[in-house]
């Protein structure tokens, strides 16, 4: 072993001496190690090469202890490694959806979720074969505490156990959980903990940095490709829409991670959509924004019963393993929508690194996709710039207390509104009110402040998904141009040529936009689309775009199938016989028939055209006859003929179709 195996060796007291032998001296020239210099005490920092196909296992038989790990990429195998080890172990998951689909997959996970109480778990603690197996969110870890105090003890607990803070980026990413920080209370009291994610977000706590660091990084480039689709501000909405448009065309199912129940409900309506999954939390707010379509929000992602398009808020943006084939993922950001701006190199990354390759035909990806746009600036505030105006914030903390302890003194109640400018970085005693610093809640901050500088230019954003490990394209959002002002006549003319346009060239357009343009202009101009379709580009040239000449060749048209249609209600509506009718009888019930099958007037299209007792022999409909005896009598008149044939009925016999005879 050469001194620089050694010298790792004695850095590294914690680490099994079978990691150390089996996997510092590589056997195999693709998997690669080397020792880089850290930033904190001279610690130094382990890199494994690895292929982008290989699983964690690769680099390590067991998971080392007392460890800050960074795996490279989402889905290779760290949690199963831990599963698979012969210890007993804690699970720190960032989500309960997690759990729960780990739980589901793996019968040996004892899963902590819901309403369960410290009480419930002391019979898994207190189990005496094989290997425990704790699955908890950052919120539940006390449980596993005060169970443990009320069964095994700390003492066993803390040096039995090891503890794996799966997605450990989320103690920083996700500063709305008032608990998420709860774990660093107990966590360093284990003899044995690693901390372990894809997207690593600096953490200044003293005790971690103390870790040993290990990386993962690859042979290949990049572990995927992304294609960024940059949209003007207000264009957001338009682009969501052309991909939802263009899902009956994609080989898979569509996935949308899309922070916000507000925009997604809004998408769903503007576009009619039925066939899709919402994926969040469980909260009525949220149900409020779709009242009328609850069945589309689902509590957990399954395997093998996702929609066509599927959307998940943040609440999925870890911790499940997405499998689906040829699957288009869009993750959707939008700066004037704060919800939506994600961190693209952690948040972003973990979205798009839900999908799972195993191997198979279509695991990987049809696309990944980025939809956002930027505030065109092409300056980016740095982290470090951000710490030292924090070094100054931090100095407003010593003056609150000391307001604090006036007002205890004096038995006042401190103002609330005192806390506001140091609340976000320290925590506050609900009894005394004296605030404390934290370290951990000032890189949340900080974390967030430098997230959302990556949405300043396209440039920054193309950075952050290169750190992601991303090869990346860029596509402009192409919104199609709208219509010049000008007189009625030509406006109406430019909008059978864009139809045209539309119509023979969707290729050039992005995904389902031309479709949607083409909507929208049936909703604006109905005639304008109907005589597209209808009578053809050349039949409207050779009317000269003239809208009068164009109604009315259409309303011929429409006449001819309306009176195909009229033949079969005319057949039950009047019988050959001797009945005496009046013509108002007659021309009424006719009237009714010309109603129902929209017999358009030719002269004026918007009104039913006016039925005349002289239409039934005109048209060749039935031979009328006067009915009278004598001429004393008032004029009625008889059915004499039918003048027509039917082959078979296009309306149920059961179908009434006229008024009350008269």
């Amino acid at each position: 072993m050469n001194a620089k195996h050694l010298e790792t060796k004695a850095a590294l007291s914690t680490i099994l001496q079978s990691v150390i032998e089996s996997k510092t001296i590589p056997t195999e020239p693709n998997y690669n190690y080397c020792y880089l210099d850290g930033a904190h005490d001279a610690i130094k920092t382990i890199v494994t090469r690895l292929h982008v196909a290989d699983r964690l296992g690769k680099a390590f038989d067991v998971l080392p202890s007392n460890a800050n790990i960074d795996k490279g990429r989402c889905g290779i195998g760290g949690t199963t490694l831990e599963i698979e080890a012969k210890r007993h172990s804690i699970f720190i998951v960032c989500t309960l959806g997690g759990i729960i689909g780990k739980a589901n997959d793996n019968p040996e996970i004892f899963a902590i979720h819901g309403k369960m109480k410290p009480k419930d778990i002391v019979p898994e603690l207190m189990k005496d074969m094989g290997y425990r197996k704790l699955f908890v969110t950052p919120d539940s870890f006390w449980k596993i505490i005060e169970a443990a105090e009320d069964s095994i003890g700390l003492n066993k607990l803390h040096s039995d156990y090891f503890v794996l803070y799966d997605e450990v980026h989320t103690a920083v990413t996700e500063a709305w959980r008032p608990n998420v920080l709860a774990p660093f209370k107990w966590i360093w009291d284990f003899k044995n903990k690693s901390f372990i994610t894809a997207t690593p977000c600096e953490i200044n706590d003293p005790n971690f940095l103390a870790l040993q660091t290990y990386r993962i990084e690859f042979h290949e480039p990049h572990v995927g490709k992304v294609n960024i689709i940059e949209c003007k501000p207000y264009e957001i909405s338009s682009c969501v829409d052309a991909h939802i448009a263009n899902a009956p065309n994609l080989p898979g199912n569509l996935f949308f991670f899309y922070n916000s129940v507000t925009e997604i409900a809004e998408a769903i309506k503007r576009n009619g959509i039925k066939d899709c999954h919402i994926y969040c939390a469980a909260k009525g707010d949220n149900y409020e924004k779709l009242p009328e379509q609850l069945e589309v929000f689902h509590k957990e992602p399954k395997t093998g019963e996702y929609a066509k398009i599927n959307f998940f808020t943040t609440r999925y943006f870890e911790c499940f393993d997405l499998m689906a084939k040829n699957a288009t993922i869009i993750l959707v950001t939008d700066t004037t929508k704060p919800h939506t701006r994600v961190g693209i190199s952690n948040k972003g990354v973990q979205a798009v690194g839900r999908i799972r390759d195993n191997g198979e035909e279509g695991d990987k990806p049809y696309m990944i996709a980025h939809i956002t746009n930027h505030r065109s600036r092409k300056k980016m505030k740095s982290r470090e710039e951000f710490k030292q105006e924090y070094d100054l914030h931090k100095t407003l903390v010593i003056p609150y207390n000391q307001y604090v302890e006036k007002c205890n003194c004096s038995k006042v109640k401190p103002l609330i509104s005192a806390q506001e400018p140091i609340k976000a970085i320290t925590e506050i005693d609900e009894g005394t009110n004296i605030a404390t610093f934290s370290q951990n809640k000032l890189d949340q901050v900080i974390n967030e402040l430098v997230c959302n500088e990556e949405f300043n230019d396209l440039q920054f954003i193309i950075d952050a998904w290169e750190r992601g490990k991303y090869g990346v394209s860029v596509t402009e959002h192409r919104s199609i141009p709208g219509l010049k002002k000008t007189a009625k006549k030509n406006r109406f003319r430019q909008l059978i040529n864009l139809i045209h346009d539309l119509e023979t060239n969707r290729a050039g357009y992005m995904m389902g936009v031309a479709a949607k343009r083409l909507k929208e202009i049936q909703k604006e101009s109905p005639l304008a689309f109907e005589a597209y379709h209808t009578l053809s580009i050349d039949g409207i040239d050779a009317l000269d775009y003239n809208e009068k000449a164009i109604r009315t060749e259409l309303t011929v048209l429409h006449n001819i199938s309306a009176k195909a249609k009229l033949l079969y209600l005319l057949d039950k509506e009047f019988e050959v016989g001797d009945e005496k009718l009046s013509a108002k009888n007659l021309t009424d019930r006719l009237q009714h028939c010309y109603g129902v099958v929209r017999l358009l007037n030719v002269g004026n299209p918007d009104a039913i055209q006016k039925a005349h007792l002289a239409d039934f022999e005109r048209e060749g409909w039935f031979k009328i006859k006067d009915a009278r005896e004598t001429g004393k009598e008032p004029r009625t008149y008889s059915i004499a003929e039918k003048l027509f044939n039917l082959d078979e009925p296009l309306y149920s016999s059961d179908e009434s179709v006229s008024p009350q005879n008269t």
